[in-house]
Order: C-alpha cells, then structure tokens, then sequence
C-alpha cells in the first residue's frame, strides 16, 4: 500500500500526505494517548456514531430529531 500511495501521491498532494503520514506511523515513534485526547476533543464516539455524523454531513441522512 505504502509504495501505490507513493506512485500516486507522485500527481495527488493528498495521497502523498496520505503516504507520509503511514510511513510516519510504521516507524513506531507515533504513541497515541487515548486520555489526552479525550481531554482535548471530548468523548471518543462510536463507530455509529462515527459514521452516523460522515453520513449526514454528507447529506445522505436526515438531522437526528430533537
């Protein structure tokens, strides 16, 4: 994967980021603190959750009622 993200992020800056971000990670110098960000952006969702918010951002759901 990380060598495609590089053949492509060759013409796309995104997929280049995209592919120094996962180098970056495979080094293992990337620790992440579940507390801390929990601290700093609020509770983690759920995976509904999570993708209940990607679909009505999208406009591919209705607003939740209430």
């Amino acid at each position: 994967m990380t060598a495609g993200l590089t053949v492509v992020g060759r013409i796309n800056r995104l997929v280049a980021d995209l592919g120094a971000m996962m180098r970056y990670f495979q080094t293992g110098r990337y620790v992440a603190d579940p507390q801390r960000q929990s601290e700093v952006f609020g509770p983690v969702p759920t995976a509904k959750q999570a993708v209940g918010r990607l679909l009505r951002d999208a406009g591919l759901t209705p607003e939740p009622a209430g």
